[in-house]
Parts: C-alpha cells; sequence; structure tokens
C-alpha cells in the first residue's frame, strides 16, 4: 500500500502504485493545487475543494453511495484534511484507511507547521500536549481572522476537532498527534482513558 516507501524504506510498492480494495484504500496524496485546478476556479472555497474529495474518499472507504453510510466519513475525512490545508500552512496530506465489518479505521498525515505553532499565533503555549488540550476545545482556532478564504458556510469557526474528539470518545476512537505529543479517545479500555497521553 506503499508505507514503507513513503516512511524512506525502499520496500514494496510507492504511495499511490496499489489502487486498494474494498477493503482498504492505500495511502493516498491529498493535494491542494491539484483540487484546485481540477475542481475550482481560483476562487472556491478551501472548504468546498475539500468537501467534494471527501465525499469521493467516502464513498471508496464505506464502499457505498448512500449518504447515511457515506456522511459520517466524509465529515471526519473534511474536517482533518481542512485543517491540514487551512491551520497546517502545508499544501499536500495524506490519508489511508482500512475498512472492517463493523468499523473504519483512518490515519491523515501532514508535515504542516503543527498544532503548537498554529495556535500559537493566538495563545502562549508551554508544550506540544498544551497546544492539542487547547485544541480540542471548541471554538478555538489558530486563525485570525478565521481562515482569510473561508467565508459563509465554509467559515472555520474552530469546533471540527472538537466535534471529531467528541464522536471518538462515543463510538470508537480518536487520536491526534503533533509535535512531541499526542492525546488519545477511545471507548476501548485497553487504550488510555479519555484525553489520555499517548
Amino acid at each position: 500500500m506503499g508505507f514503507f516507501q513513503h516512511a524512506g524504506i525502499d520496500v514494496g510498492n510507492w504511495p499511490g502504485g496499489d489502487t486498494g480494495s474494498s477493503a482498504y484504500l492505500p495511502i493516498t496524496e491529498i493535494d491542494i493545487e491539484k483540487l484546485r485546478s481540477e475542481r475550482g476556479d481560483g476562487t472556491t472555497p478551501i472548504g468546498k475543494l475539500v468537501q467534494g474529495e471527501s465525499d469521493r474518499l467516502g464513498e471508496i472507504i464505506t464502499q457505498s453511495h448512500k449518504g447515511k453510510d457515506t456522511r459520517p466519513v466524509s465529515y471526519c475525512l473534511r474536517e482533518v484534511i481542512r485543517n491540514a490545508f487551512e491551520h497546517g500552512s502545508t499544501k499536500t496530506c495524506n490519508l489511508f484507511a482500512q475498512r472492517y465489518s463493523n468499523r473504519i479505521e483512518l490515519s491523515i498525515v501532514d508535515c504542516g507547521q503543527g498544532v503548537r505553532r498554529s495556535l500559537g499565533q493566538r495563545f502562549i503555549l508551554s508544550s506540544d500536549v498544551e497546544a492539542l488540550q487547547l485544541a480540542i476545545k471548541p471554538g478555538v482556532s489558530g486563525a485570525e481572522p478565521l481562515a482569510r478564504d473561508e467565508t459563509g458556510e465554509w467559515a472555520n469557526s474552530g469546533f471540527g476537532l472538537y466535534v471529531l474528539s467528541e464522536v471518538g470518545k462515543r463510538t470508537g476512537g480518536f487520536t491526534i498527534c503533533s509535535g512531541r505529543g499526542a492525546l488519545r479517545f477511545s471507548t476501548n479500555p485497553l487504550f488510555a482513558p479519555d484525553g489520555g497521553l499517548c
């Protein structure tokens, strides 16, 4: 699926060299400039560009075209991908998904500026963990004004990570990592308790 090559180890396929299957989506790069050229007119808000791609990937991951199946997955993808582009100061992010009979695991990775640096534009923070703990609170955003090119329905209100962490607490799990910090929320007692440090 491209994992080893992506990590710099010369084994297996390159990312994008595997087409995936009904059970998994291989490492897939999302490039905001490519989305702009394919789906936008230069003024299309990031949220709208990412929504279309998230809907497409949600259908692949769930193997369904029904909104009730795809909407939750599409929402999770959209919120994290938007964060990478709007707050991470990066042009690309990578995702991988694995579908099991009764659950889906999603991983989204970017090499942006990190949560501490992003929130550090508005808050004084002493550690990556402190930044993550702040980032999952409702209404917290590092952008000021909130996401320059996002207006109307796509204006970022700082609720994406809060909602995702709450969903993770109740329905499965959610882990967020940045710099040297990580937080994990899970319904599985084998993992760290709510808000546990990894």
